[in-house]
């Protein structure tokens, strides 16, 4: 069962971007075009480095000169001079999103304590055309590195025109390693399994799912977290009792009321992100159900709703902060003739243990 929605329960925090510079002159993805070769070989052919053929060399070497091509400022900085300014993806989304605005803040502020530049750049459509033009745009204005929030590091990290780029990027948020380019994140699955055996452990047998979207990879991995860890602790999942929102605070209420007008309804809720669980208890509370004697309710998130709800909401705190702090120092903190690294990193997460569950 689906519930879309327009509503939500969040506010809004705007970041601005410089105003895009015109182009000037031919760029190297036009030469590449043109040469019928990778972006990276033009930059080997005009450095004269590198592995390629005499033939090539003499093709790409004709078209430089005959077009005029001259590095980019861009690439210029990356042959040898520190990181200054960093581009960030983002939904240009309609509906409003705590989380997203928290990961936006987490970003821009581990960059501002390093004294760098946020570049951003909304998506308007979350495919990987739209992704790569956008990329080449923060490109263009500057931007020597990226950091990628899902679903944008899947996207280019299996892009051959972005490999091309030669651009380093750190992907956050992910829920696995990627090939290509760094990873930071969090155990999604073990963060799921704790939830649900805090509500075992507080006597719940009878628990629903409230799910965003399941195409969404993290999602994903979290409903099958939720099904794993009912099974490892003797609980019955009910289809019943899994109902699909859309991550806004009225999906959450509409898969509440659906849950709870049930003759034999859960004891307990997880619900896969705060907003969605706020619905969930003002819908609790409109039916007089005692939290959390009668229904215990748990989100996901913990990026400053939580805290508000009454009763106060028990929740994965997602270490944004962190998450932020450890991509930017990723790109920065090395010496500029070092390899960029392209580890997986995972940062510790936490239980926010409050009144409703």
């Amino acid at each position: 069962m689906a519930w879309k929605t327009q509503e939500s329960a969040s506010c809004k925090v705007r970041f601005v971007s410089r105003p895009r510079k015109p182009s000037t002159g031919v760029n190297i993805l036009a030469v590449a075009e043109r040469a019928g070769v990778s972006p990276m070989t033009v930059s080997n052919v005009f450095h004269g480095r590198g592995r390629v053929s005499e033939a090539t060399r003499e093709r790409v070497q004709r078209i430089i000169e005959e077009v005029g091509y001259k590095p980019s400022e861009h690439s210029l900085r990356l042959q040898g001079r520190a990181i200054n300014n960093i581009g960030f993806l983002q939904f240009s989304a309609r509906i409003e999103s705590l989380y997203v605005n928290a990961t936006v803040r987490a970003i821009a502020l581990a960059m501002a304590n390093k004294g760098l530049h946020l570049l951003s750049r909304d998506v308007a459509r979350a495919l990987p055309d739209h992704t790569e033009r956008a990329a080449e745009e923060l490109i263009k204005e500057g931007a020597q590195a990226l950091i990628l929030p899902p679903p944008f590091g899947e996207y280019l990290d299996k892009s051959d025109y972005f490999k091309g780029l030669s651009i380093p990027a750190v992907a956050i948020l992910t829920i696995a390693p990627f090939e290509n380019m760094a990873t930071v994140r969090f155990d999604n699955r073990t963060s799921i399994f704790d939830l649900v055996k805090l509500l075992v452990d507080r006597g719940r047998r009878r628990i629903a799912l409230i799910t965003g979207h399941p195409a969404h990879l993290d999602c994903a991995v979290r409903m099958q977290a939720f099904r794993d860890a009912c099974l490892a602790y003797g609980i019955e999942v009910r289809e019943d009792w899994v109902v699909t929102g859309d991550y806004t605070f009225t999906s959450g209420r509409l898969a509440a009321q659906h849950l709870l007008d049930m003759a034999d309804r859960p004891d307990a809720i997880v619900a896969l992100n705060d907003d969605m669980a706020a619905g969930a208890i003002g819908v609790a509370h409109a039916k007089g159900i005692s939290m959390p004697d009668q229904l215990a309710i748990t989100g996901f998130d913990d990026v400053g709703l939580a805290h508000f709800l009454s009763p106060s909401l028990t929740t994965v705190r997602q270490p944004l902060d962190a998450i932020a702090r450890k991509a930017v120092s990723l790109i920065t903190d090395r010496p500029i003739s070092a390899p960029w690294e392209k580890g997986d990193f995972i940062v510790p997460y936490s239980l926010s243990i409050r009144e409703s569950a």
